[in-house]
């Protein structure tokens, strides 16, 4: 029952990310604190290149061999990214600030090479929801879908998927409107 809730989850976020606009993301697992020097992204094969695929995004890593490839910060922003996920500053997933967040996004948003390429939206992320594959996918989909924005799949006979769903996703998608 458990498999089939998760399933059905993940083609409801499937089928209304597909009407949003697709967005080519890269997802910052680990790098070294307070440098974007180090970095590890999600790669082809990982679980995280899966949620972004659902979430409708294009991982702009997903031609790589490895599932986690550390990459040069230059072939990062080469690649042009949409979106950049950034978790990799976060030792934990839990009691980060929302100052911590920002600091991580001032981080990305200060360095010469991602000011002379200017158009990527930087989202710190910590929440364990991201960690590994489990009954929480949903979740991560729902959080990820619209390059961060996040859409809402609609919960069957009222139940919400997993515990938090609702907390990820902005009020104002969560009743359904976007403005």
């Amino acid at each position: 029952e458990l498999t089939a809730k998760i399933r059905s989850g993940l083609e409801s976020v499937r089928n209304r990310a597909m009407q949003l606009p697709k967005r080519r993301t890269v997802f910052v697992v680990v790098r070294n604190p307070g440098s974007l020097e180090g970095t590890v992204v999600a790669g082809r094969g990982s679980y995280l290149s899966e949620v972004i695929a659902i979430a409708g995004g294009t991982n702009i890593f997903d031609d790589t061999m490895s599932p986690y490839p550390k990459v040069g910060l230059e072939e990062l922003l080469a690649r042009r990214p949409d979106v950049i996920i950034d978790m990799g500053d976060m030792s934990q997933t839990t009691g980060v600030t929302e100052e911590q967040k920002r600091r991580v996004e001032s981080l990305w948003k200060q360095h010469p090479l991602f000011k002379a390429m200017g158009t990527a939206r930087i989202q710190a992320v910590a929440s364990d929801i991201y960690v590994g594959p489990g009954p929480r996918f949903v979740d991560a989909a729902v959080a990820r879908a619209g390059g961060g924005r996040g859409v809402r799949p609609p919960p069957a006979g009222g139940e919400r998927w997993g515990r938090g769903v609702g907390a990820r996703v902005p009020s104002r998608l969560r009743r359904g409107t976007r403005r």
